[in-house]
């Protein structure tokens, strides 16, 4: 299962990334790195797929593991039958086989969902091999109730109370509606022809809420069973470890906080595009917005934030970065209906998919980084804190008690007024970073992350073994 590595025992270690991500997004870039950071750290990786990709897809230009597997069958998993499906278990049996996994890391929830869905009945674990995965989005999101439905733990109800994300996504919503109703783009609409008169009486509008409330609800009951099947479930905060343990209702061994950032510089950052020069922005107060377009973002509320900073900054220039997917594109028109309805599509600059050289471009020339998605963790937000670019983010963000006290993040209220308040305040009142701040950063990277995970799974096994 390992080799001996300075007194200890190096695993071999097979990470599984979702076959439906063909991009370099945030769960994507994690996966990458924790491949390098465990290959540097002399535990040998290996990646699987359930379809092949092209190296620069899924690692960038920055890395490719020496081995990376797929089924060849894989590649249409909507068409795979029970043959084909127990063929891909066996190949998938025999990697680990072969090469002696010790670890199994699903890179998102969703290489988990996907395994469990097209092959992972036909597969039988080996005793000795840990399976984890990393959980980026929590399953309640956007529906708390989903914490307390069985299985769950005894504090789900009171944890599920007080999520803070639930009142931040009223508020977002109300504002959106407002925004729908006056630009008239109602992009959740979209593709929606008129509907048949007999969808719209009450018996069958009661009939059609009671099979779709049915349906979550037997799909949140089937999907905590497949996650509490794993041995160790990686959270992002310690707000959202022990939301896992309360919704779970597992062990606290089985649920560990662990997360890293890449190791960026203003000093390993080369200049590949002048995006002050391209924006007309030079001496101009910049804010970044870093974000995958698509509704569960809710730009529109970063829009309604900057339009009420520009009456005290009429100078300020917001740069709108982030991948827009083609199923998303309604989306978008909505959000630039926003931008002309608020008069500000002279301030607003969308600049789409970057490379990461280009990307870095955008952090490093910025006044001021702004996330207002409601969750508890962004990889975005600590990207800026890395290039000590001062953050304004809501009340639901959950930081390490290191960074408690640092200025370079204004957390607060989750409301249009609070935003455009704490971005007046990050450019107005621009401190050099404290030295604890740096040294914390510093040791915030994937290497950390890849121990940590190490670190938690060899407990797992000492409790196991007990």
């Amino acid at each position: 299962m390992g080799r001996v590595l300075g007194g200890k025992v190096a695993m071999n270690i097979l990470i599984y990334a979702v076959s439906g991500f063909n991009t370099i997004g945030g769960g994507r870039r994690v996966s990458a790195e924790l491949t390098k950071a465990f290959t540097e750290l002399g535990h040998r990786t290996l990646v699987w797929s359930l379809r092949p990709y092209k190296a620069s897809e899924l690692y960038g230009n920055s890395f490719t593991p020496d081995n990376h597997f797929f089924s060849p069958d894989g590649i249409m998993v909507n068409d795979l039958n029970a043959e084909l499906r127990r063929k891909i278990a066996k190949d998938f049996l025999n990697v680990l086989a072969t090469h002696g996994i010790g670890l199994v890391l699903f890179d998102c929830e969703f290489s988990y969902q996907e395994f469990k869905e097209v092959f992972g009945r036909y597969v039988r674990w080996p005793s000795d091999t840990v399976c984890a995965a990393l959980i980026h989005d929590q399953l309640w999101n956007g529906r708390p109730h989903a914490m307390t439905i069985y299985p769950c733990g005894r504090d789900a109800k009171r944890m599920a109370a007080a999520l803070p994300y639930t009142p931040i996504r009223l508020y977002y919503q109300m504002q959106r509606s407002h925004l729908i109703e006056v630009t008239g783009h109602d992009f959740t609409r979209e593709g929606i022809g008129r509907t048949p008169w007999y969808k719209q009486t009450f018996a069958w509008r009661l009939a059609h809420y009671l099979k779709k409330t049915q349906g979550e609800y037997r799909e949140i009951i089937r999907r905590k069973r497949q996650f509490r099947r794993l041995d160790v479930l990686f959270n992002l905060t310690e707000r959202a470890r022990r939301e896992s343990l309360a919704a779970y209702g597992l062990p606290s061994h089985r649920v560990v906080c662990a997360f890293g950032v890449t190791d960026y510089t203003s000093h390993n950052i080369a200049p590949v595009r002048d995006f002050r020069v391209e924006s007309e922005s030079v001496r101009k107060t910049v804010i970044l917005s870093f974000a995958r377009m698509a509704p569960e973002k809710y730009l529109e509320i970063t829009l309604l934030s900057f339009a009420q900073f520009l009456l005290t900054h009429p100078d300020g220039i917001l740069w709108m970065g982030g991948q827009i997917v083609p199923n998303q594109l309604s989306y978008f028109e909505y959000i630039k209906a926003v931008v002309s309805h608020l008069g500000i599509s002279d301030k607003v600059f969308f600049w789409g998919t970057c490379p990461e050289g280009e990307m870095l471009n955008l952090y490093q020339q910025c006044d001021c980084f702004i996330c207002t998605d409601p969750v508890d963790f962004n990889l975005s937000v600590y990207t800026a804190l890395k290039l000590h670019k001062p953050v304004v983010v809501g009340d639901s963000y959950d930081f390490p008690p290191e960074l408690f006290h640092t200025k370079l993040i204004r957390r607060g209220s989750a409301t249009v007024e609070g935003f455009a308040e704490r971005l007046r305040a990050a450019v107005n009142e621009a401190e050099l970073i404290d030295t604890e701040t740096v040294a914390f950063l510093k040791q915030v990277n994937f290497h950390t992350y890849a121990q940590t995970i190490l670190a938690s799974m060899e407990r797992f096994k000492t409790h196991n073994s007990l």
